[in-house]
């Protein structure tokens, strides 16, 4: 499964690309751990999407990492400063990496919407080749 990322302001789009079970799982596990509140959004079959933040989507990979290691015996970190928690920490950090910077989904430009407001809408050829340059809307390359 390929996890992609596109921020948006204050806010991030997560990609998630393989078979709808795996994105599912996927989502539904994130979505377990506090990532996110919203819904999973389908582009297509082997490509979903939804809405988070940075600081949710660090929470809920920690969040699991500190999930992994309470299923282990966990007495070897006794004594030990931070216990587990520094190794969940690194953990987390690991699978963050996961997440490629990508762009995932169609957004539009705000001079691009404010452009194409007063464009002359019977010349719909220069509105074609808007899209087509990617000046406007992105359109992602889905690589499996």
């Amino acid at each position: 499964m390929k996890k992609i990322i596109q921020t948006n302001g204050t806010s991030l789009v997560v990609g998630l690309i393989g078979s709808p079970d795996d994105i599912l799982g996927e989502f539904n596990a994130l979505w377990n751990h506090g990532a996110t509140r919203g819904e999973l959004n389908w582009g297509h079959q082997q490509y979903g999407y939804f809405w988070t933040s940075k600081q949710r989507l660090e929470r809920a990979m920690l969040s699991r990492a500190i999930g992994v290691f309470l299923k282990e015996d966990t007495s070897k970190y006794k004594g030990k400063k931070g216990g587990f928690i520094n190794e969940a920490r690194i953990l987390a950090e690991l699978n963050l990496k996961e997440f490629k910077q990508e762009r995932c989904l169609y957004i539009w430009n705000a001079e691009d919407i404010f452009h194409n407001n007063f464009r002359d809408y019977n010349d719909t050829s220069s509105h074609d080749d808007h899209y087509e340059s990617g000046n406007g809307l992105y359109k992602p390359a889905i690589k499996l």
